[in-house]
């Protein structure tokens, strides 16, 4: 771990960075509250931390790839070092896995945390709330292909939506929440002031939806699509 990091996680923690190395080798116990506190900071489970729960893949050397450099990550169970390009200057941005885990004991509400990345150096992100996800189905081809990353922004106001590409959680029987990007073609309001929202997938293979803004919370937009990050070499 680079000692530049060592010392800022310490900071954090209330302790040296000296302790920090020791933590991340294991020569030295972790206690119950200090545990929790290092989840805190690092924004993934206690269990992530203990069992390396989340699998291990490429998700820091394609975002590289784009220009993000991973500063926070998780690889079963260890934190990863920091790249050396990291804009420290610029909030880490999380990433986050949106495919939901099956079973009664894997099954998860809220998607999990992957790790963090910060932009290329110079950039500045302006609006909150901001993350990173993977848009795995072809609902979005060809404006969004499969197994493309886009930069998505929980802060976003009902005025902002049509047109707008966005981020839809709908809560299945089972527990689980499956998450589909669908672009806003039209909202409408009715005699009793509700809004129903028009959906439709660029894919003409998929029929449009609708949803109803403050209606069921098993269906909500939750965050809206501000950019679809392409790598340089594409062109």
């Amino acid at each position: 771990m680079a000692k530049r990091y060592a010392d800022e996680l310490g900071e954090q923690l209330h302790t040296d960075g000296k302790n920090v190395y020791r933590l991340e080798s294991g020569t030295e116990n972790v206690a119950l509250v200090r545990l929790n506190r290092i989840a805190e900071v690092l924004d993934v489970s206690v269990g992530a931390l203990i069992d390396g729960i989340l699998p291990a893949n490429t998700w820091d050397r394609e975002l590289e790839a784009l220009g993000w450099h991973a500063v926070i990550a998780q690889r079963e169970g260890k934190p990863l070092r920091p790249s050396a390009r990291a804009n420290t200057k610029v909030a880490a941005v999380p990433v986050l896995d949106l495919r939901p885990v099956g079973g009664a004991v894997g099954a998860r509400d809220e998607p999990s945390v992957l790790g963090h990345v910060t932009p290329a150096v110079g950039r500045r992100l302006s609006d909150g709330g901001l993350f990173l996800a993977k848009v795995v189905g072809d609902s979005m081809t060809p404006r969004i292909p499969p197994d493309t990353w886009c930069l998505f922004s929980r802060a976003f106001t009902e005025s902002q939506l049509l047109g707008v590409d966005v981020l839809v959680a709908e809560r299945e029987p089972g527990g689980l929440t499956a998450w589909i990007v669908k672009r806003v073609a039209q909202i409408a309001v009715g005699h009793d002031d509700r809004r129903t929202v028009l959906l439709q997938s660029a894919n003409r293979s998929y029929p449009p939806r609708e949803i109803h803004v403050g209606g069921s919370e098993a269906l909500h937009i939750a965050a809206v699509v501000r950019e679809v990050l392409r790598s340089p070499r594409a062109d």
